[in-house]
């Protein structure tokens, strides 16, 4: 019974401490990020090992004070498929900031646009585009999230663990104009989603487990 309440104990260790860690890909205080106070968050995971299919997240967490009003275009890029024939076809975006809709479009963001839009061009890059204004902050601590589907090239070999790409962002005022520099990052680590967190009423089945194991020790002790 010692043993199996100490191998419960253990399990429930693993549970609750995450054994990946995860940090964020780009702070607020990059080379680039000027005084647009975001982190942001890129991470993949493999859906599809058969078709070589990724999901790629972008999240971006506001901090405050934020010098723009809307994030009007992300663009990435992978090193691992610098090219556009890397991909069996464009990438799709699943999911975006409901306030707008966005296209997607080969290429990076032109630094030199009155808007910070797509430009079309930079090679192995990919570009989201707002429509309309683009994403629009809630406040400190607020967040958005693009959701890519990237389908590659079966005779690609699969992601490690972590790679590096680059990743840029245009920002604008309400007016639609380009605010301050555009962020453009090389070198940056993608890595894997930050690991799962148990749910409460998990952790409260967990401790009430450990609680009755706990008393059937007691109780086969006084016998």
């Amino acid at each position: 019974m010692t043993k199996l309440l100490a191998g419960v104990v253990f399990t429930g260790f693993i549970l609750v401490v995450p054994s990946v860690a995860h940090a964020t890909s780009i702070l607020p205080n990059c080379n680039t990020c000027g005084a647009h106070n975001t982190a942001w968050d890129l991470t993949y995971a493999l859906v599809n090992d058969a078709q070589n299919i990724y999901e790629f997240t972008v999240k971006a967490t506001y901090g405050s004070p934020i010098d723009f009003a809307f994030v009007n275009s992300i663009a990435f890029k992978f090193d691992s498929f610098p090219q556009a024939t890397d991909y069996d076809t464009n990438p799709t975006l699943n999911s975006a900031p409901a306030e707008d809709s966005w296209s997607v479009v080969f290429g990076g963001i032109s630094n030199s646009s009155g808007s910070g839009d797509c430009s079309g061009t930079g090679n192995g890059f990919w570009c989201a585009q707002s429509l309309a204004k683009g994403a629009a902050p809630g406040g400190a601590g607020s967040t958005d999230t693009w959701v890519f589907t990237l389908n590659l090239n079966n005779a690609l070999p699969n992601l490690g663990a972590t790679t590096t790409g680059s990743f840029k962002a245009g920002f604008t005022d309400a007016n639609g104009n380009k605010v301050g520099s555009l962020l453009s990052e090389d070198n940056v680590t993608f890595g894997p989603p930050p690991p799962s967190v148990p749910e409460p009423a998990s952790l409260v089945l967990f401790g009430t487990g450990l609680a009755a194991i706990a008393a059937a020790v007691r109780h086969r002790r006084k016998q």
